[in-house]
């Protein structure tokens, strides 16, 4: 309200489009406005010729506004250098009414093109993790994709809400509710592969170096042992293909990659150029696996007839039958029951914290990650090719357990301490 207020004041022609959920929220901020203007010094107050419940118009040609979130929102207003439209509790707006705002009110502030110098604010506590507008747009700014800049406001720097607070209100509200409406966080109540509280708890870090398809979280590859998980997409605009790298001794994840352009020759060719890479930076052995599906096949015959030395330093894990005994096929098959089997042990690592996630984007997968009749994806419009290329990482981890006692170690104790279960799903 006061940013706007800035601009409308001491600016001439400014539109400030205000919109919410609902009417009384509108008419909460205009109040706020009309309360802010009406108390600044009279020598800063600019003349108004209109003040109304919906309206505040100002003689140098500014005005400030509010509206109820609908398809229509700002058509046929204009939104000049320095305009502003701000919407309130986005996320609590039902998805196809989202979709028509956003459509409709865009193009209103795009008027300046590539000089203009409007601005849109979306301003919500969240509202879950999916099936939302607020959510898909607050986690590509998180990712950096899609022009958009994420801004989280600290709630413990608010007066008073201590320790003694924060439990009182745990009490009352329960934990998920308090850290959604509380901390601000994207809290799910569908059901998630990982748990959302822990996908919530988890602090990412930004990449140490990256291209436009690789990012790499770490500054040193020396005698590393790693895991590479391939997830082979379709490419052309379609789904990614996808791969995962982590460090075998520490279960900490190192790099990923994604990239739904390219055929199976062009990402095969970044798979061997990053491998090349790690081994000049000192790696030390290095194991791969790849899914075999319909497109996985294509790069693993690419792989087998590379003849790029970097291939005599890799093992690669391949199917092997249930009494560990080769059966003989190139690459990793996934059928339904390896899948959940690699589901499982893949949120056991993640939340008991022994598989330490560092990736924004994989995490904006797995707030999407989940149950689904008898097998986990992605919730409907969203991705889960980084997730995929971890699955292949689990289910290369009995294998690996026979060359690195860590990750034996690591699923030792997991079988210790957790039961044989599912969540539900029978075969």
């Amino acid at each position: 309200s006061l940013l706007g207020l800035h601009a409308a004041t001491f600016k001439p022609d400014v539109t400030c489009g205000y919109t919410s959920y609902r009417q009384s929220a509108c008419k909460d901020i205009l109040q706020r406005i009309k309360y802010a203007y009406e108390n600044l010094p009279s020598f800063l107050k600019s003349p108004v010729v209109l003040y109304n419940q919906s309206e505040v118009r100002f003689t140098n040609g500014s005005t400030m506004f509010v509206q109820v979130t609908s398809s229509q929102i700002f058509r046929g207003r204009s939104f000049g250098d320095g305009s502003m439209a701000v919407f309130d509790e986005y996320a609590h707006v039902d998805l196809e009414t989202a979709e028509a705002a956003y459509e409709a009110a865009m193009p209103a502030l795009e008027g300046g093109g590539s000089t203009g110098t409007s601005k849109a604010i979306i301003i919500s506590t969240p509202n879950g993790t999916g099936s939302n507008k607020y959510a898909q747009i607050a986690f590509g700014a998180m990712e950096g994709s899609n022009g958009w800049f994420y801004h989280k406001v600290d709630p413990t720097r608010i007066p008073n809400r201590d320790e003694a607070w924060r439990k009182k209100t745990i009490r009352t509200y329960g934990e998920a509710r308090f850290r959604q409406e509380f901390m601000g966080e994207f809290i799910s109540s569908k059901p998630l592969l990982i748990s959302s509280m822990v996908v919530e708890a988890i602090k990412t870090e930004e990449p140490k170096y990256a291209t436009d398809d690789l990012r790499i979280f770490v500054d040193d590859f020396n005698n590393r042992t790693i895991a590479v998980g391939v997830d082979v997409g379709e490419g052309v605009g379609l789904d990614s293909s996808t791969f995962q790298i982590i460090d075998l001794d520490t279960l900490e994840q190192l790099a990923e990659y994604e990239n739904n352009v390219f055929n199976q020759n062009m990402f095969t060719r970044d798979l061997l150029s990053t491998l090349k890479m790690l081994k000049k930076r000192g790696c030390g052995d290095i194991f791969l696996g790849v899914e075999k599906n319909g497109v996985g096949q294509g790069v693993l015959r690419l792989l087998e007839s590379s003849d790029d030395p970097i291939m005599d330093e890799i093992t690669m894990i391949n199917d092997v039958d249930k009494n560990g005994i080769s059966t003989g096929r190139k690459g990793l098959t996934t059928t339904n029951r390896s899948k959940i089997e690699a589901c499982g042990l893949f949120k056991e690592l993640v939340e008991s914290g022994k598989l330490k996630l560092k990736s924004v984007n994989l995490l904006n997968q797995l707030r999407l990650f989940m149950q689904q009749g008898v097998t986990f994806k992605a919730e409907k419009g969203g991705h889960d090719d980084l997730v995929s290329s971890f699955l292949v990482i689990m289910m290369m981890m009995p294998q690996l357990a026979n060359y690195e006692d860590s990750v034996d170690q690591a699923i030792h104790d997991l079988n210790e301490n957790i039961d044989d279960e599912t969540w539900g799903i029978i075969f």
